[in-house]
Parts: structure tokens; C-alpha cells; sequence
């Protein structure tokens, strides 16, 4: 019963925190109304539920300040953030104290896959840009 009480009190003081800093200003928009880190988390659901798509550009080591590569990557649509984002027009909040815990392991678990096919693909980006300096230097 104590273990519940204090996952409980941590919840409500990581939601107090969540709002805390997504109230925080980043900037103001050209209507003059000021906009927050929770404006731009909302954005990024959005974004992320209808898909869109992201301008990449690589540069050389070896010529400062020429592109290498500019191509464009196209990020499909996520069904976790569609769904997200329908729970909560229709009033039903995925992740509320004291329950959802699921939810919110589901989460995490689908950030930290994120995050690793981020580190992944940049770990192969610098592979990649290794082995064509490695493949110079033989070839000199």
C-alpha cells in the first residue's frame, strides 16, 4: 500500500514538474501570443501523427562548408500519435495519475527505440564518411 502511495506522489510531483517546464516560453508568434514548449510538443504530435517530411544536408569534413548530400526523408505517419491525439478530442487522456502505467511504459519504450535509430543511423552516417576517408587515403 506504501509502494502505491509513494509511485502516486511521484506521479502527481513529475506531472506538477511536466507542466511546470511545458509552460515555459520559447517565443512569441507574429500575433503576439506567446508560445510554450508544450505549443511546440503539441505541434510535434501533430506532425508526427500526419507524417511529414524532413530536409537532410551532409556536409564534408574534408571541404568545409560544401553540401555532401541533400536529400529529402519522408516520415510516415505514426499511429501512436494518431491515436494519442484522437483519445484526447475525445476526452478520454491516455496517461492519467495513478493509472496508464502500460501507456506510459509503451511510451518510453517507443522513445528509447527512437533514440536508438537515431544513434544508429548517425553511428552509420560517421561509418560511412570514415571508410570513404580511409578508402582516400589508400588510394593517395
Amino acid at each position: 500500500m506504501i509502494k502505491n502511495k509513494n509511485k502516486s506522489i511521484e506521479a502527481q510531483e513529475l506531472i506538477r514538474l511536466m507542466r511546470q517546464i511545458g509552460g515555459e516560453q520559447i517565443s512569441v508568434d507574429d500575433d503576439g501570443e506567446i508560445l510554450t514548449k508544450a505549443h511546440q510538443l503539441i505541434s510535434l504530435l501533430w506532425k508526427m501523427a500526419l507524417g511529414y517530411t524532413e530536409r537532410l544536408i551532409e556536409y564534408d569534413p574534408h571541404a568545409p562548408g560544401e553540401k555532401k548530400i541533400d536529400t529529402m526523408k519522408v516520415h510516415s505517419p505514426n499511429r501512436w500519435a494518431m491515436e494519442v491525439i484522437l483519445s484526447y478530442l475525445e476526452g478520454k487522456p491516455q496517461n492519467s495519475a495513478g493509472s496508464g502505467e502500460s501507456t506510459t511504459a509503451g511510451l518510453l519504450d517507443h522513445i528509447e527505440q527512437v533514440i536508438e535509430n537515431n544513434i544508429n543511423e548517425i553511428a552509420k552516417r560517421a561509418g560511412e564518411s570514415e571508410q570513404t576517408s580511409i578508402s582516400d587515403s589508400v588510394s593517395e
